[in-house]
């Protein structure tokens, strides 16, 4: 339930998205992860978790959690939101913000 996206990009739980949805998920936790490589991070693990909570018929819950190996320093947030991509932007801002 793994995807590697690089040398140090994990996604777990994204398999069962479908491939345009992915692509984008792929991009975002890309940009982030570069964005703060260009600030001088030194990142030696990232990794994005997904679970679907509460799933009905009209709506569904996404819980992402990240964590980040900032120099020896580990970094996590995690943020629920209906929304895929506001989720994923929220919980990579707050690993952005703590590095």
């Amino acid at each position: 339930m793994t995807i590697n996206l690089g040398g140090n990009i994990n996604l777990v739980g994204f398999k069962e998205l479908d491939r345009p949805t992915l692509f984008i998920v792929r991009k975002m936790v890309g940009n982030y992860v570069r964005k703060l490589t260009d600030r001088g991070a030194n990142l030696t693990e990232v990794s994005v978790s997904l679970k679907s909570v509460h799933a009905t018929e009209n709506s569904q819950l996404f819980e992402l959690k990240a964590k980040a190996i900032d120099n020896g320093a580990i970094h996590v947030a995690e943020h629920t939101d209906r929304n895929l991509f506001v989720a994923l932007d929220k919980v990579m801002e707050k690993i952005e913000k703590n590095i």
